[in-house]
């Protein structure tokens, strides 16, 4: 499967990482939002370039953070709202919803996680403070 070519067809910032975490595809969108250029994306850990914080500013995203737990146990995957960090180091508190994929029906475990990222208007932010 071409995930670049699936992700095109989104309408948002969306990117792939594998059971791994690292990143496989990262769409236009993704580019334009968060001011990452594919070239910097692809191949390295989304916690790495993602860099989420929750409402309270506490780390969200992280090595073993939940989505990866839940893909490693095959269970289904929530939108989750928290911040992520830009290129330029400023936070965008974000809606991410996931769904992950196999590369088989058989397989128990997902293999691939796409994320759709929507930007929370700013109406609609609630601060943890």
């Amino acid at each position: 499967m071409d995930y670049n070519e699936f992700l095109d067809g989104i309408c948002g910032a969306a990117y792939v990482s594998d059971e791994d975490g690292r990143v496989v595809a990262w769409n236009t969108a993704a580019e334009q939002l968060l001011g990452y250029s594919k070239d910097d994306v692809v191949g390295n850990h989304c916690y790495e370039i993602i860099r989420g914080r929750d409402l309270s500013g506490e780390q969200f995203c992280r090595k073993y953070c939940g989505l990866r737990q839940s893909m490693g146990r095959g269970e289904p995957i929530c939108s989750f709202r928290f911040a992520v960090r830009r290129a330029s180091g400023s936070y965008l508190p974000i809606v991410c919803s996931a769904v992950a994929m196999s590369r088989s029906r058989s397989a128990r475990r997902f293999k691939f996680c796409t994320c759709w990222v929507l930007e929370i208007p700013r109406r609609n932010r609630v601060t943890g403070k």
